[in-house]
């Protein structure tokens, strides 16, 4: 049940829905490659939205089409050709994939009109912060813990995933820690 998410209904005009909407619209390269076995209809170009490419795929299967029931001299020389822009799609694939996700994602993200819901105004609406102090003073009342504060210093930066993993870790090895087994 890993995309039941997808199945939620989270319409207006936040974050979520948008993201809800890109996931359904996304291109995925193992769809494209499985419609690469119908590359005389150019559909695999098709998909990822490129109409030239499908168009030029579908022209140039019919011409070596034509060139093989004619028995042409040529005719081979064409299917080889097509061999080869078949295994250069094929490399490129994932790049023409990547693209097409990264401008559609562009799109909905940078698009005209996008703006915050009515009444946002920003994160921190219960204190208006006027320096580095009070901001740090609001981290620390927002703390998870009453154990934990927020001492972090201009410049410094919070720990990586990799760094909140080794801590976890520390903290499970430490006797008598809040992970450490019972006996």
């Amino acid at each position: 049940m890993p995309d039941a998410w997808k199945q939620l209904n989270l319409e207006g005009q936040g974050l979520q829905s948008l993201n809800l909407r890109l996931a359904r619209q996304l291109k995925k390269a193992r769809r494209a490659y499985a419609l690469m076995a119908l590359f005389p209809l150019g559909l695999h170009r098709s998909y990822l939205g490129d109409r030239r490419g499908a168009w030029g795929w579908r022209t140039a299967s019919l011409f070596t089409g034509f060139l093989l029931l004619r028995e042409e001299p040529w005719g081979l020389a064409a299917v080889a050709v097509l061999a080869i822009a078949l295994l250069v799609d094929a490399l490129r694939i994932e790049d023409r994939c990547a693209a097409y996700n990264r401008a559609l994602r562009r799109q909905a993200y940078f698009s005209p009109g996008t703006k915050p819901p009515e009444g946002f105004r920003g994160r921190y609406t219960d204190a208006v912060t006027d320096s580095l102090q009070d901001y740090l003073e609001e981290k620390n009342r927002e703390s998870p813990s009453p154990h934990t504060t927020v001492t972090r210093t201009p410049g410094s930066r919070a720990p990586s995933f990799n760094e909140q993993e080794a801590m976890l870790k520390k903290l499970a090895r430490r006797p008598g820690g809040s992970h450490a087994k019972s006996q």
